[in-house]
């Protein structure tokens, strides 16, 4: 039978490669792995996500903008599985927009936000 591996695991195997701890998602490690793509930081596929996707940032106007913004801020720090829940919508700077009712109506409702950020973690890894 086989065991579950610990919760650590993916660190663990990183170090070698001296990738863990470092910012860099285990998405970004596991395609560099699986297809030689390019190891980033998560830093590094922030500002190429802003440097690259003017056309995504400029459908969004105002507050709406700036919570995209915050979000690439998030990611930054947190990475791609913390900007896919709808709890970070509670943290600060995003909870001074108010409830999540409120920070979705720049985008016109809920499922657009939704969307928004569904279209926002593809392009953060589509921009490197």
């Amino acid at each position: 039978m086989l065991e579950a591996p610990d919760a650590d695991a993916y660190d663990r195997s990183a170090e070698p490669f001296g990738y863990a701890q470092d910012r860099r998602s285990r998405r970004s490690l596991l395609a560099h792995l699986a297809s030689d793509a390019p190891l980033l930081s998560r830093d590094k596929r922030a500002k190429a996500f802003l440097n690259r996707n003017q056309d995504f940032l400029g459908r969004f106007k105002g507050k709406a903008r700036e919570i995209i913004e915050l979000l690439v801020d998030k990611y930054r720090v947190w990475g791609i599985e913390e900007i896919a829940k709808p709890e970070i919508f509670r943290v600060r700077p995003l909870s001074e927009y108010g409830t999540f009712t409120a920070i979705a109506e720049p985008f016109q409702g809920q499922g657009n936000l939704r969307k928004a950020v569904d279209e926002l973690q593809v392009r953060l890894y589509a921009a490197a």
